[in-house]
C-alpha cells in the first residue's frame, strides 16, 4: 500500500500525506523490506536510495500509546492497521473511533470470510458491534480487490501439481463452503484424489492404520 500511494503521489495524481503504519508486525515486516529493497518485485528505491518504506511521509507506530495518540490527529492521513477480516488487534480500536464520522474512508484490501466484521461491512452493515458497543456506519466503506496473498484455486492446482504420489486424502478445510467443495470436486476430477470436506464437528483419526482413518499420507 505505501508503493502504490508513493506511485501515485509520484504521478501528481494525489498530493502527498502522512501515512501511519499502527501494527507491530507490520512494522517488522516493513523493516525487513526496507533493509532488502534488492529481494522485493518493485522498486522500494527512489533515486539517491531513499526507501519509500521509511520516506519522510510514513511514521512507524509500534507501542499502544503511539497507537492511540492517533486518536488525536487532525487533517488528511492513512492508517494502515493490518488484521485478519477485523477480527482483532488495532484496527478494531480505530473501526471504533472512525466508523461513525462519513469523512472517513474505510478501504478493505484482503478477503473477508462470511461472518467476519470485515464482510458485514462490505454487504453494507449500518452498525456493527465492536468491544461490546454498538458502532454506526457512517464511513465510506471500499473494496481494493487484487491484493490478498491467498493462493487461488488455479495456484492450489499448480502447487498440488507437484505432488507425484497420491496421497491417502486431502482435507479442504479452509473458505467457504461451496468455494471449498468446489475445490474439492476440481482435485478429484483432475487428480483423482480423494479428498474430504469435513463438516462442522466431524473428527478423523489420523493415525497410522486408524481403522477408516487416512493413514500418515495426509495434505
Amino acid at each position: 500500500m505505501i508503493f502504490l500511494m508513493d506511485e501515485l503521489v509520484t504521478a501528481g495524481r494525489m498530493r502527498a500525506f502522512p501515512i501511519h503504519v499502527d501494527s507491530p508486525m507490520a512494522i517488522d515486516a516493513t523493516r525487513i523490506y526496507a533493509a532488502h529493497p534488492e529481494g522485493s518485485k518493485v522498486g522500494l528505491n527512489s533515486i539517491g536510495g531513499r526507501s519509500l518504506l521509511h520516506g519522510k511521509w510514513v511514521k512507524l507506530h509500534r507501542t499502544r500509546a503511539e497507537s492511540e495518540a492517533l486518536n488525536r490527529m487532525e487533517g488528511p492521513a492513512v492508517i494502515i492497521s493490518s488484521s485478519g477480516m477485523l477480527s482483532g488487534g488495532r484496527i478494531l480500536h480505530h473501526c471504533r473511533q472512525r466508523l461513525p464520522h462519513p469523512e472517513n474512508t474505510l478501504l478493505i484490501t484482503g478477503y473477508q470470510a462470511a461472518g467476519t466484521l470485515g464482510r458485514a461491512l462490505l454487504d453494507g452493515a449500518s452498525r456493527v458491534r465492536i468491544h461490546k458497543g454498538e458502532v454506526p456506519v457512517l464511513a465510506e466503506i471500499r473494496d481494493l480487490k487484487g491484493l490478498s496473498g491467498h493462493a487461488d484455486a488455479g495456484e492450489m492446482m499448480r502447487w498440488l501439481s507437484g505432488v507425484r504420489r497420491a496421497p491417502r486424502a486431502i482435507f479442504v478445510t479452509h473458505g467457504e463452503a461451496e468455494a471449498a467443495a468446489a475445490l474439492a470436486a476440481r482435485v478429484a476430477l483432475e487428480r483423482g484424489f480423494e479428498v474430504r470436506v469435513p463438516a462442522h464437528g466431524e473428527s478423523f483419526d489420523l493415525a497410522p492404520g486408524a481403522a477408516g482413518g487416512p493413514g500418515p499420507e495426509v495434505l
